[in-house]
Formats: C-alpha cells, structure tokens, sequence
C-alpha cells in the first residue's frame, strides 16, 4: 500500500494523482484546493492574482475557462476519486475546500477535514504542528497498515475510520 501527502502546490499534485491513478491507500493534504470559490474570492481588480494563475496555471478565470477548470478542479472529479483524504488546512484555506469536501461526502466519499484558526499556509503554532503530525501519522498507519493507536483520547477517531472502511471498501491497488 502506498500514501500520497501534499503542502501548497503539493497537495494539488496528490489530488491530481489519486484522482488519475489507483495505487495510493491514503493521502494527506495540508492545503487549500484549486476550485471556483478559490477564484472568485481572490480575483479582486489590481491584486495580481488572475495573472499569476495565468502564468503558473495556465488558467483563465471559470466563466471563460469552464474546460480547464473543470479538468483541475477535483470538486469536479470526485467520481474518480477512491483514496480516503485527511485535510489539515488552515483555516484561511479551508473555506476553499468546502465545495470539495461537501462533495465528497454526499458522494460516500472517505474524507476528513480538520481546519486550524490563525494559521499561515504553512503552518507554524507547535500545538496544531503536533496535532497534524500525530493525526497524519494515525491516518497512515490505520488506512496502510491496519493500525490502531489504543490511546483513550483517540478512540472517536479510530471508530470514526473504522465506519469509513465499513461503508466504503476501499481497493487501491498495489503499484
């Protein structure tokens, strides 16, 4: 079994590998994601931002790139997508996910979404540094391994998972 985690552009990368392939088990992501809401809410006249997409992305605004950004958008895909998700965003970043995430799970996805307050993209407050360290390497162990930490504190997420896997088999395949 193999993982896929993801930072900044990263996590666009491990979004567009399990959404093209299915070898990963389980992927973390510590970003925001590309989507339409990500657009709209950054593309404010003078700010730069429709350029600076244009020149690193290739993409033009959603009204007149509806193709491109359907083909990047993982909202658009998750169909395609059979790997679990842990999300560990910033806060700032996770309001972009939310089309994403909602999608997800009315989809029967498995996909967890945990936001930080008052964090960068990077994020930088040892506390939540630990907590997503600690729950990235759970959500590893359990989802590539079949691990269970017995610690009492963690036993709502492990049921949480445990139900995941019970309503969604998930069959990635080995690569």
């Amino acid at each position: 079994n193999v993982g896929i985690g993801g930072l900044s552009f990263g996590s666009e990368v491990a979004l567009w590998a399990i959404r093209k392939s299915s070898h990963f088990a389980a992927a973390t992501l510590s970003s925001g994601n590309i989507s339409d809401y990500y657009f709209w809410s950054n593309a404010l006249p003078g700010r730069g931002f429709e350029e600076v997409l244009e020149k690193n992305w290739q993409l033009k605004d959603p009204d007149s790139d509806h193709q491109r950004w359907q083909q990047l958008a993982p909202s658009q895909d998750v169909a395609a997508i059979n790997t679990p998700i842990l999300m560990q965003l910033p806060e700032a970043e996770a309001r972009y996910a939310v089309e994403f995430h909602t999608r997800m799970k009315r989809a029967g996805k498995v996909i967890d979404l945990y936001s930080f307050a008052d964090e960068p993209h990077v994020k930088n407050q040892p506390v939540h540094k630990r907590a997503v360290y600690d729950r990235n390497l759970d959500w590893y162990r359990f989802w590539l391994a079949g691990e269970v930490d017995p610690h009492p504190a963690k036993v709502h997420q492990y049921e949480r998972w445990q139900r995941y896997r019970d309503e969604q088999p998930i069959t990635a395949s080995s690569p």
